[in-house]
């Protein structure tokens, strides 16, 4: 069972409507992305991947062009979209269609929530259907034409087995009695909203080795950092191709002033002189006098107080008993991120004037706290944040 048919690769419009015709007539169909996030600053969708009951697809948006017309697939709410870890998938398909993609069912987030041990595409189609992915392949440059058959082979496995993995994890979940629950999270996935990624920056501080640098080496550091973002996104490459962290830390310790001395730095390659060398060394000329760099910005949200970080830890030796239990990874029942807002928020509540009601409201405020989840676990924690405000 380790080959699969050749797909049907989709490459112009009149193709790509035959295909969502076909798609439309199915109850269910399984949905991958490829993307070219290792090889561009600016990474975009490069693949689109469907498996139906009736064959394999995939669709080359490079050459279709316009894709809009596959919005009629993620929004026909008779048919099942099936995807391995959704989330990142569907950040994709969002730089060029709009949702909703629901119904959704996400084979990952039913392995976690049935406490399997390895939740992971791989692993799963190994176990299941005695299947291997070419690891080879999976940081392959998708962005570059012409692919490759292995690569378009590749792509195909990704999906053609998804169908019959969600039918064994569905199959799991009646028998234990979490479909539900499950059908909620995939609700949440398919619904949740994602901030664009965006330049922090302040990311230079935790570099390995940051907090070893003195206050000068710390603002060369800053400076070739806001640099080396700018340079990838001027030649479109992701960064860490510009120049990797620990080069970064190790130029700002030494501070080479000239050529002789920057090729000396262990890490530096003739490609970086070649290529890097002529703004590496200005931007280090102008940080060596430049103002020192000041103290962390403050964080958008505040650090937890003394008493907030004993809250959360209550909080969550709860939430890890409970998932203990289960047989579970801990945000499978509630999320460090609610626990530390609950903590938080519990500062504002005055004692004795929050009452049972009150507190499941402010529960069922956060879209992880699912009716299920509410009806699971929301008396037990309702009466723990009680016990906690008296």
């Amino acid at each position: 069972m380790n080959t699969v048919p050749a797909p049907l690769l989709v490459t112009t419009p009149q193709a790509l409507s035959e295909l969502v015709e076909r798609l439309l007539r199915s109850s269910r169909v399984a949905v991958d992305t490829e993307s070219n996030s290792f090889f561009a600053y600016h990474d975009r969708l490069c693949l689109i991947q469907f498996s139906s009951d009736q064959g394999d697809y995939v669709v080359d948006p490079f050459t279709v062009g316009n894709i809009k017309l596959l919005e009629k697939v993620f929004r026909e709410e008779r048919l099942e979209k099936v995807f391995h870890a959704a989330q990142e998938d569907i950040r994709f398909l969002r730089m060029e269609l709009e949702g909703p993609f629901h119904p959704l069912f996400d084979t990952m987030a039913a392995a976690r929530i049935l406490g399997l041990k390895e939740v992971g595409l791989a692993p799963l189609l190994s176990h299941h259907f005695q299947v291997s992915l070419n690891k080879k392949l999976q940081r392959s440059n998708w962005g570059k034409r012409p692919l490759t058959r292995e690569q378009l082979e590749y792509a195909a496995k990704d999906t053609h087995y998804l169908l019959a993995l969600r039918d064994l994890l569905h199959k799991k979940l009646e028998e234990k009695n979490l479909l539900e629950e499950a059908q909620e999270e995939f609700q949440r996935i398919a619904e949740a909203k994602q901030e664009p990624r965006q330049f922090d920056p302040e990311g230079f501080r935790n570099m390995p080795g940051a907090r070893d640098l003195h206050p000068r080496g710390l603002t060369i550091l800053q400076a070739l950092y806001a640099r080396r973002d700018q340079e990838g996104r001027r030649v479109d490459l992701p960064v860490f191709m510009i120049l990797p962290e620990s080069l970064l830390v190790e130029l700002s310790r030494r501070s080479p002033t000239d050529e002789a001395h920057l090729a000396q730095v262990p890490g530096v390659t003739p490609y970086i002189l070649k290529r890097h060398a002529r703004w590496i060394l200005d931007t280090m000329a102008q940080a060596k006098s430049a103002a020192l760099v000041g103290p962390p910005q403050e964080p958008l949200i505040p650090r937890m107080d003394d008493q907030e970080i004993a809250r959360y830890e209550k909080l969550r030796a709860w939430r890890n008993q409970k998932a203990r239990e289960r047989g579970v990874e801990g945000d499978v029942i509630v999320p460090n991120r609610v626990l530390k807002d609950l903590a938080r928020k519990m500062s504002s509540w005055e004692k004795g004037k929050v009452n049972v009601e009150g507190l499941k409201r402010e529960l069922q405020q956060f879209p992880e706290m699912s009716p299920r989840k509410m009806t699971t676990y929301g008396e037990e924690l309702v009466r723990l944040l009680s016990e906690m405000l008296q």
